[in-house]
């Protein structure tokens, strides 16, 4: 994430931790820090500036012999953003039952950076105007346990999951059914998250390499596979979803 180069953050004057270039990936254990993005607001910053937005950076080179300038412009993803920015993208996220104000953005903004999630990267003056742009810390946390997934908001995300099943794949599914369907995916997200502890666990590469997040989530396919229970809960979901 070469951020400086940037056409959108050309002038940045970098704070000393913007200059600190980002950690690959950070492994969070179950505790306080986690607990942090608990907290619906916080977790969607986090992913919002993962994700980042699209900017462009250009170069300009000039052939000493002819006089030539060139002039080439590549579309790159920025994950360094102002609050403007994250309160524009925080419209189109999903889980949010509102998008975020300005004063929400500072206030989450403030203890993701007392977490040692979020930085000040950096701040931008462009005649009386300054503006302030924020990173990560870190590419990819991985967490020991998903932060803030209790029983009831784990239920509502399956819950939700399946109704989306529904209506794109034209399944019937009854108001017993459903209740059927949320509890079995529910008993077999506990063993996925077990096996999803224990590959990361014996990882030896870094995480945030998309082929070795890749290979984690293959040795979960077959770590889970060795249990008869996780087959037959899905089998049981297929029953129900199928079921002539």
């Amino acid at each position: 994430m070469n951020e400086e180069t940037a056409d959108t953050l050309r002038g940045i004057v970098l704070t000393e931790e913007g200059k600190i270039p980002i950690t690959k990936s950070e492994f969070i254990s179950s505790g306080p820090r986690a607990d942090v993005l608990a907290e619906p607001a916080r977790a969607a910053i986090i992913e919002i500036l993962r994700e980042g937005m699209n900017d462009t950076t250009t170069e300009e080179t000039l052939d000493e012999e002819t006089g030539t300038r060139t002039i080439i412009q590549r579309s790159v993803k920025r994950h360094a953003l102002s609050v403007v920015e994250i309160v524009r993208l925080s419209r189109k996220k999903d889980g949010l039952p509102k998008p975020l104000t300005k004063s929400q953005v500072y206030h989450h903004l403030g203890k993701l950076i007392e977490a040692g999630y979020v930085i000040l990267f950096g701040t931008l003056k462009k005649g009386k105007r300054t503006t302030d742009y924020y990173r990560r810390v870190s590419e990819l946390y991985i967490f020991e346990s998903k932060p803030g997934m209790t029983k009831k908001r784990q239920k509502e995300r399956i819950t939700k999951m399946l109704k989306d099943l529904s209506e794109h794949f034209g399944f019937t599914i009854s108001e017993k059914q459903m209740e059927s369907l949320v509890k079995l995916r529910m008993m077999i997200a506990e063993i996925e998250h077990d096996a999803y502890k224990e590959m990361v666990r014996r990882a030896r590469g870094d995480l945030a390499d998309p082929s070795v997040w890749d290979l984690l989530s293959e040795t979960i396919t077959i770590y889970t596979a060795g249990s008869s229970e996780y087959a037959k809960l899905w089998k049981a979901m297929r029953d129900i979803l199928f079921e002539k």
